[in-house]
């Protein structure tokens, strides 16, 4: 196996296989937007699908181009779904992220970081955000990175027997664990610092009433 083979991909090796990672999408073109390649550097962008959970929401929203827009508020989690059917060669690993625009307002990935070779479907992501401002995505904006890698001596079969094998939608189940709304990190500040300040006007009564009961047992004798 050669040395190329055990590397991350150029963007070379994207425009020689965007085609084969891409099968059912138009690899050079984005729907909407001034873009006209997929492919930034050594990794390719993929755009906000059809669905989209939030955990505050409690219901999982249909997106389209006339109503595509989430809000993911501090401290909400989120389940996302990519608009682009990726497939993964058996002989190559996917690695995946979020783009810096998003991640500078605290949106962060907490799903798996790895796409299994053979995989085929639609991405899903579980982010969270742990800023202090909502995050607003749009359906069919550029919204996640693909990062590919060679491996060595390629893979077992992914097929059918896996859950995810060409998934196109968030399932219930993969909902349930994100019910009820998380508390955004300036929140717990905010409730450390009004435990902090309970303390020290209870704790300095405490310490006056301590204070008095001890002078007046020294007094009485």
């Amino acid at each position: 196996m050669g040395e190329i083979e055990r590397t991350f991909w150029s963007t070379i090796d994207f425009k020689n296989r965007i085609n084969d990672i891409l099968p059912k999408e138009e690899a050079w073109d984005w729907l909407e937007g001034p873009q006209k390649t997929r492919i930034e550097g050594s990794s390719i962008v993929l755009s906000l699908g059809k669905e989209a959970f939030i955990s505050s929401k409690k219901k999982l929203k249909k997106l389209n181009k006339k109503d595509g827009y989430i809000t993911i508020a501090p401290g909400d989690l989120a389940l996302l779904i990519t608009k682009e059917y990726i497939k993964i060669p058996p002989d190559c690993m996917g690695f995946i992220s979020i783009k810096t625009k998003h991640k500078l307002y605290g949106l962060i990935n907490i799903s798996g970081f790895h796409v299994d070779p053979g995989f085929q479907g639609m991405l899903k992501y579980s982010v969270y955000n742990a800023g202090t401002s909502d995050v607003v995505l749009k359906y069919g904006d550029p919204t996640f990175i693909l990062f590919m890698t060679y491996i060595r001596d390629g893979a077992e079969e992914y097929g059918e027997k896996h859950e995810h094998w060409q998934q196109e939608h968030i399932k219930p189940e993969e909902m349930m664990p994100l019910l009820g709304a998380g508390i955004p990190v300036h929140e717990i500040g905010n409730r450390l610092g009004t435990v902090e300040t309970a303390v020290k006007i209870y704790g300095g009564i405490l310490i006056g009433i301590l204070i008095l009961l001890l002078t007046i047992l020294f007094r009485g004798r």
